[in-house]
C-alpha cells in the first residue's frame, strides 16, 4: 500500500518543483505505528506555490525500520534524494517537538541543520 502512494506523489511532486518560482520548501515530519504495529514516518512537504500561496502536500510515507534519529533521518535524506528535492533549499522542518526529532545533540533537526545551514 505505501508504496503505490509513494508511486503516485513522485510524479507530482517532481511536476511541481518543475514550475516553481520559489526554489526552497520546507517538511513536516512525524512518526507513528499503525495498528499492524508498524513504525512508519509520514512527510509532507510545504511550498509557495506559483501563486504566492503556501501549500502543503503528501511527501511519503515510509515504514521504519528503527525509531531512532539516524534511522528517521536516513529515510527523511532518501525522500528527498528519490523526489529530487537537493536541487531545491531546505528552510524549514516541522514535527511533533518529540526528543528524536528536535533533542539536542543528536535528532534529525540537528542533523538537517548540519547538512542544510
Amino acid at each position: 500500500m505505501y508504496s503505490t502512494l509513494n508511486h503516485v506523489v513522485q510524479d507530482e511532486i517532481q511536476a511541481v518543483f518543475q514550475t516553481l518560482p520559489f526554489p526552497f520548501f520546507a517538511l513536516e515530519a512525524d512518526e507513528a505505528t499503525d495498528v499492524g504495529n508498524i513504525s512508519i514516518l509520514i512527510i509532507y512537504i510545504r511550498y509557495r506555490s506559483s501563486l504566492g500561496e503556501v501549500t502543503s502536500r503528501f511527501l511519503a510515507v515510509r515504514e521504519l525500520t528503527n525509531t531512532g534519529a539516524d534511522s528517521i533521518y536516513n529515510t527523511m535524506h532518501s525522500v528527498m534524494a528519490d523526489r529530487g528535492l537537493f536541487d531545491v533549499d531546505l528552510v524549514g522542518l516541522a514535527t511533533d517537538g518529540a526528543n528524536v526529532m528536535v533533542g539536542i545533540k543528536t535528532d534529525v533537526a540537528t542533523k538537517f541543520k548540519e547538512e542544510c545551514p
